[in-house]
């Protein structure tokens, strides 16, 4: 999307304000002298979508653009823990990372290579990125499920749901009659999916959370269970 250019600014581009994972919100970025000076809402075809927050505005126009965000590959210089790198070309962290995996290869095969998709900005080529590189080299691969966080929590979850982590679009919970998380912080973590419960509420849908932590979600809900950490739980029958 090219707008007209003025004063303020020289085009605005159609993007989106990616804070975790699936939660982006489409935005129009106004752009001047290649950074970001203004972030708007964009249009979309369900107007519950169309939204922007405090916490993208800042990460957009102060965050991107701050002085201490690194900018261009870094290789250390001196020992591991000191602190010292020097700036590099891409071209020369290319050669760098190719040169450390042949090395590897020779000394321990193919397999000693091995590539990670992580959550963070998931994607359809992010996502699929490391199996293909793999695949390619003849490396491993890794799955985040289970070296990110607790996978116990991934088999209850299909256990329950006959899933593992794929559910019903945040949007839809206007639709029940009562909503239970289980350790999910929505406010903090996902607040772009919190405005939903949130009518959700106000048109009678009963929030629980279950948590151990008082977390802004929990100040929130209609009802807070917390469990003890460390404690004997009686078997469900």
């Amino acid at each position: 999307m090219t707008g007209q250019p003025n004063k303020q600014y020289d085009r605005v581009v159609r993007t989106v304000c990616s804070p975790n994972d699936h939660a982006t919100c489409g935005v129009n970025a106004f752009v001047k002298d290649g950074r970001v000076v203004k972030l708007e809402p964009a249009s979309y075809p369900r107007p519950g979508f169309e939204r922007i927050c405090l916490r993208g505005i800042t990460m957009a126009t102060q965050r991107l653009h701050h002085p201490d965000r690194l900018r261009h590959p870094l290789i250390r210089t001196g020992e591991r823990g000191e602190g010292k790198w020097r700036e590099v070309s891409w071209d020369e962290a290319y050669d760098y990372i190719i040169a450390r995996q042949a090395k590897a290869t020779a000394e321990h095969g193919s397999r000693a290579n091995a590539w990670l998709s992580g959550s963070g900005n998931v994607a359809f080529h992010a996502g699929n990125a490391a199996a293909r590189v793999a695949n390619d080299l003849e490396g491993s691969v890794f799955s985040f499920f289970g070296l990110s966080g607790d996978f116990a929590g991934m088999a209850g979850f299909a256990a329950v749901a006959g899933s593992m982590c794929w559910a019903n679009d945040i949007s839809e919970i206007g639709g029940a009659t009562y909503f239970l998380s289980v350790g999910r912080n929505v406010c903090d973590t996902a607040h772009s999916e919190m405005h939903f419960i949130f009518d959700a509420m106000e048109n009678g849908t009963k929030f629980v959370m279950i948590d151990p932590r008082y977390s802004r979600s929990v100040a929130k809900a209609d009802e807070w269970l917390a469990p003890r950490p460390g404690t004997a739980h009686r078997r469900w029958p």
